[in-house]
């Protein structure tokens, strides 16, 4: 019976409109594969005279990359017949074609998006049933929160969520932070203020890296991958540090 009680919260991107399937249309998810599996991007260099082939697949990325995933959630309800009309207009004119975040109640640590369509609207007698479709769905599904957002007691799962809110730091000397592990690799965003000394450096263990008051992104310095990373900042200044994890 979890699945009759189990909606979905959609978010429109454009505009920040935020609906609720079963608390605004009473409509309940009715399936539960409603995730399409991920298709990775294959590269393959056959070896002339031999049976052999290179392997490139990972070779830019030292990762798997991943095409868009299809995500079809079958959607019902019970309403008189006369309100079914309204009801599924209501719904195009506010989600129909628009590029969205879809969070299920059963997963709310993440979001999904990608463009949604309504497909399929069938009623008989008082049932309603339709498709609610993302086509193409970006791969991943997205934390909830970004590491410079306030952190939410509420749509935290302690079984399954990571907590990577790291808020301002004020860096006087020598300053460490963790990172977590994740599966997504993401390119953090540093926003620095008052600077008071004459550099003001991050590094990764592997690259140092010069920043400078504003707005700093430096495609090589990468989180959420395999492994933990330590990120040792140096100089007198504040940063706050945003990137948001995601997970298959």
């Amino acid at each position: 019976m979890d699945t009759l009680t189990n909606g979905i919260k959609i978010e429109v991107v454009s505009t920040s409109a935020t609906f609720h399937t079963l608390e605004d249309w009473g409509l309940a998810v009715g399936n539960n594969n409603y995730i399409g599996e991920p298709e990775q991007e294959t590269y393959y260099i056959d070896v002339p005279g031999t049976n052999a082939f290179l392997d490139m697949s990972e070779v830019l990325t030292n990762g798997p990359v991943y095409k868009s995933r299809a995500i079809s959630i079958d959607l019902g309800g019970l309403r008189s017949r006369v309100e079914w009309d309204h009801v599924i207009s209501d719904l195009r004119n506010k989600v129909h074609g628009r590029e969205c975040r879809v969070i299920f109640d059963n997963d709310p640590d993440h979001y999904w998006k990608g463009r949604v369509y309504i497909e399929g609207f069938d009623r008989m007698r008082e049932l309603g049933t339709f498709k609610l479709c993302m086509p193409k769905a970006e791969p991943y599904k997205y934390d909830i929160q970004s590491s410079s957002e306030e952190w939410l007691w509420d749509p935290f799962s302690f079984e399954h969520g990571v907590i990577r809110t790291i808020g301002r730091q004020n860096v006087d000397g020598e300053h460490c932070i963790n990172i977590p592990k994740g599966t997504m690799l993401a390119v953090p965003v540093f926003m620095v203020s008052d600077i008071a000394s004459p550099e003001f450096t991050v590094s990764d263990g592997q690259n140092v890296f010069t920043m400078i008051n504003g707005r700093n992104r430096f495609p090589k310095l990468k989180v959420c991958g395999v492994n933990d990373v330590e990120l040792v900042f140096r100089g007198r200044g504040s940063v706050v540090i945003d990137y948001r994890g995601g997970s298959l």
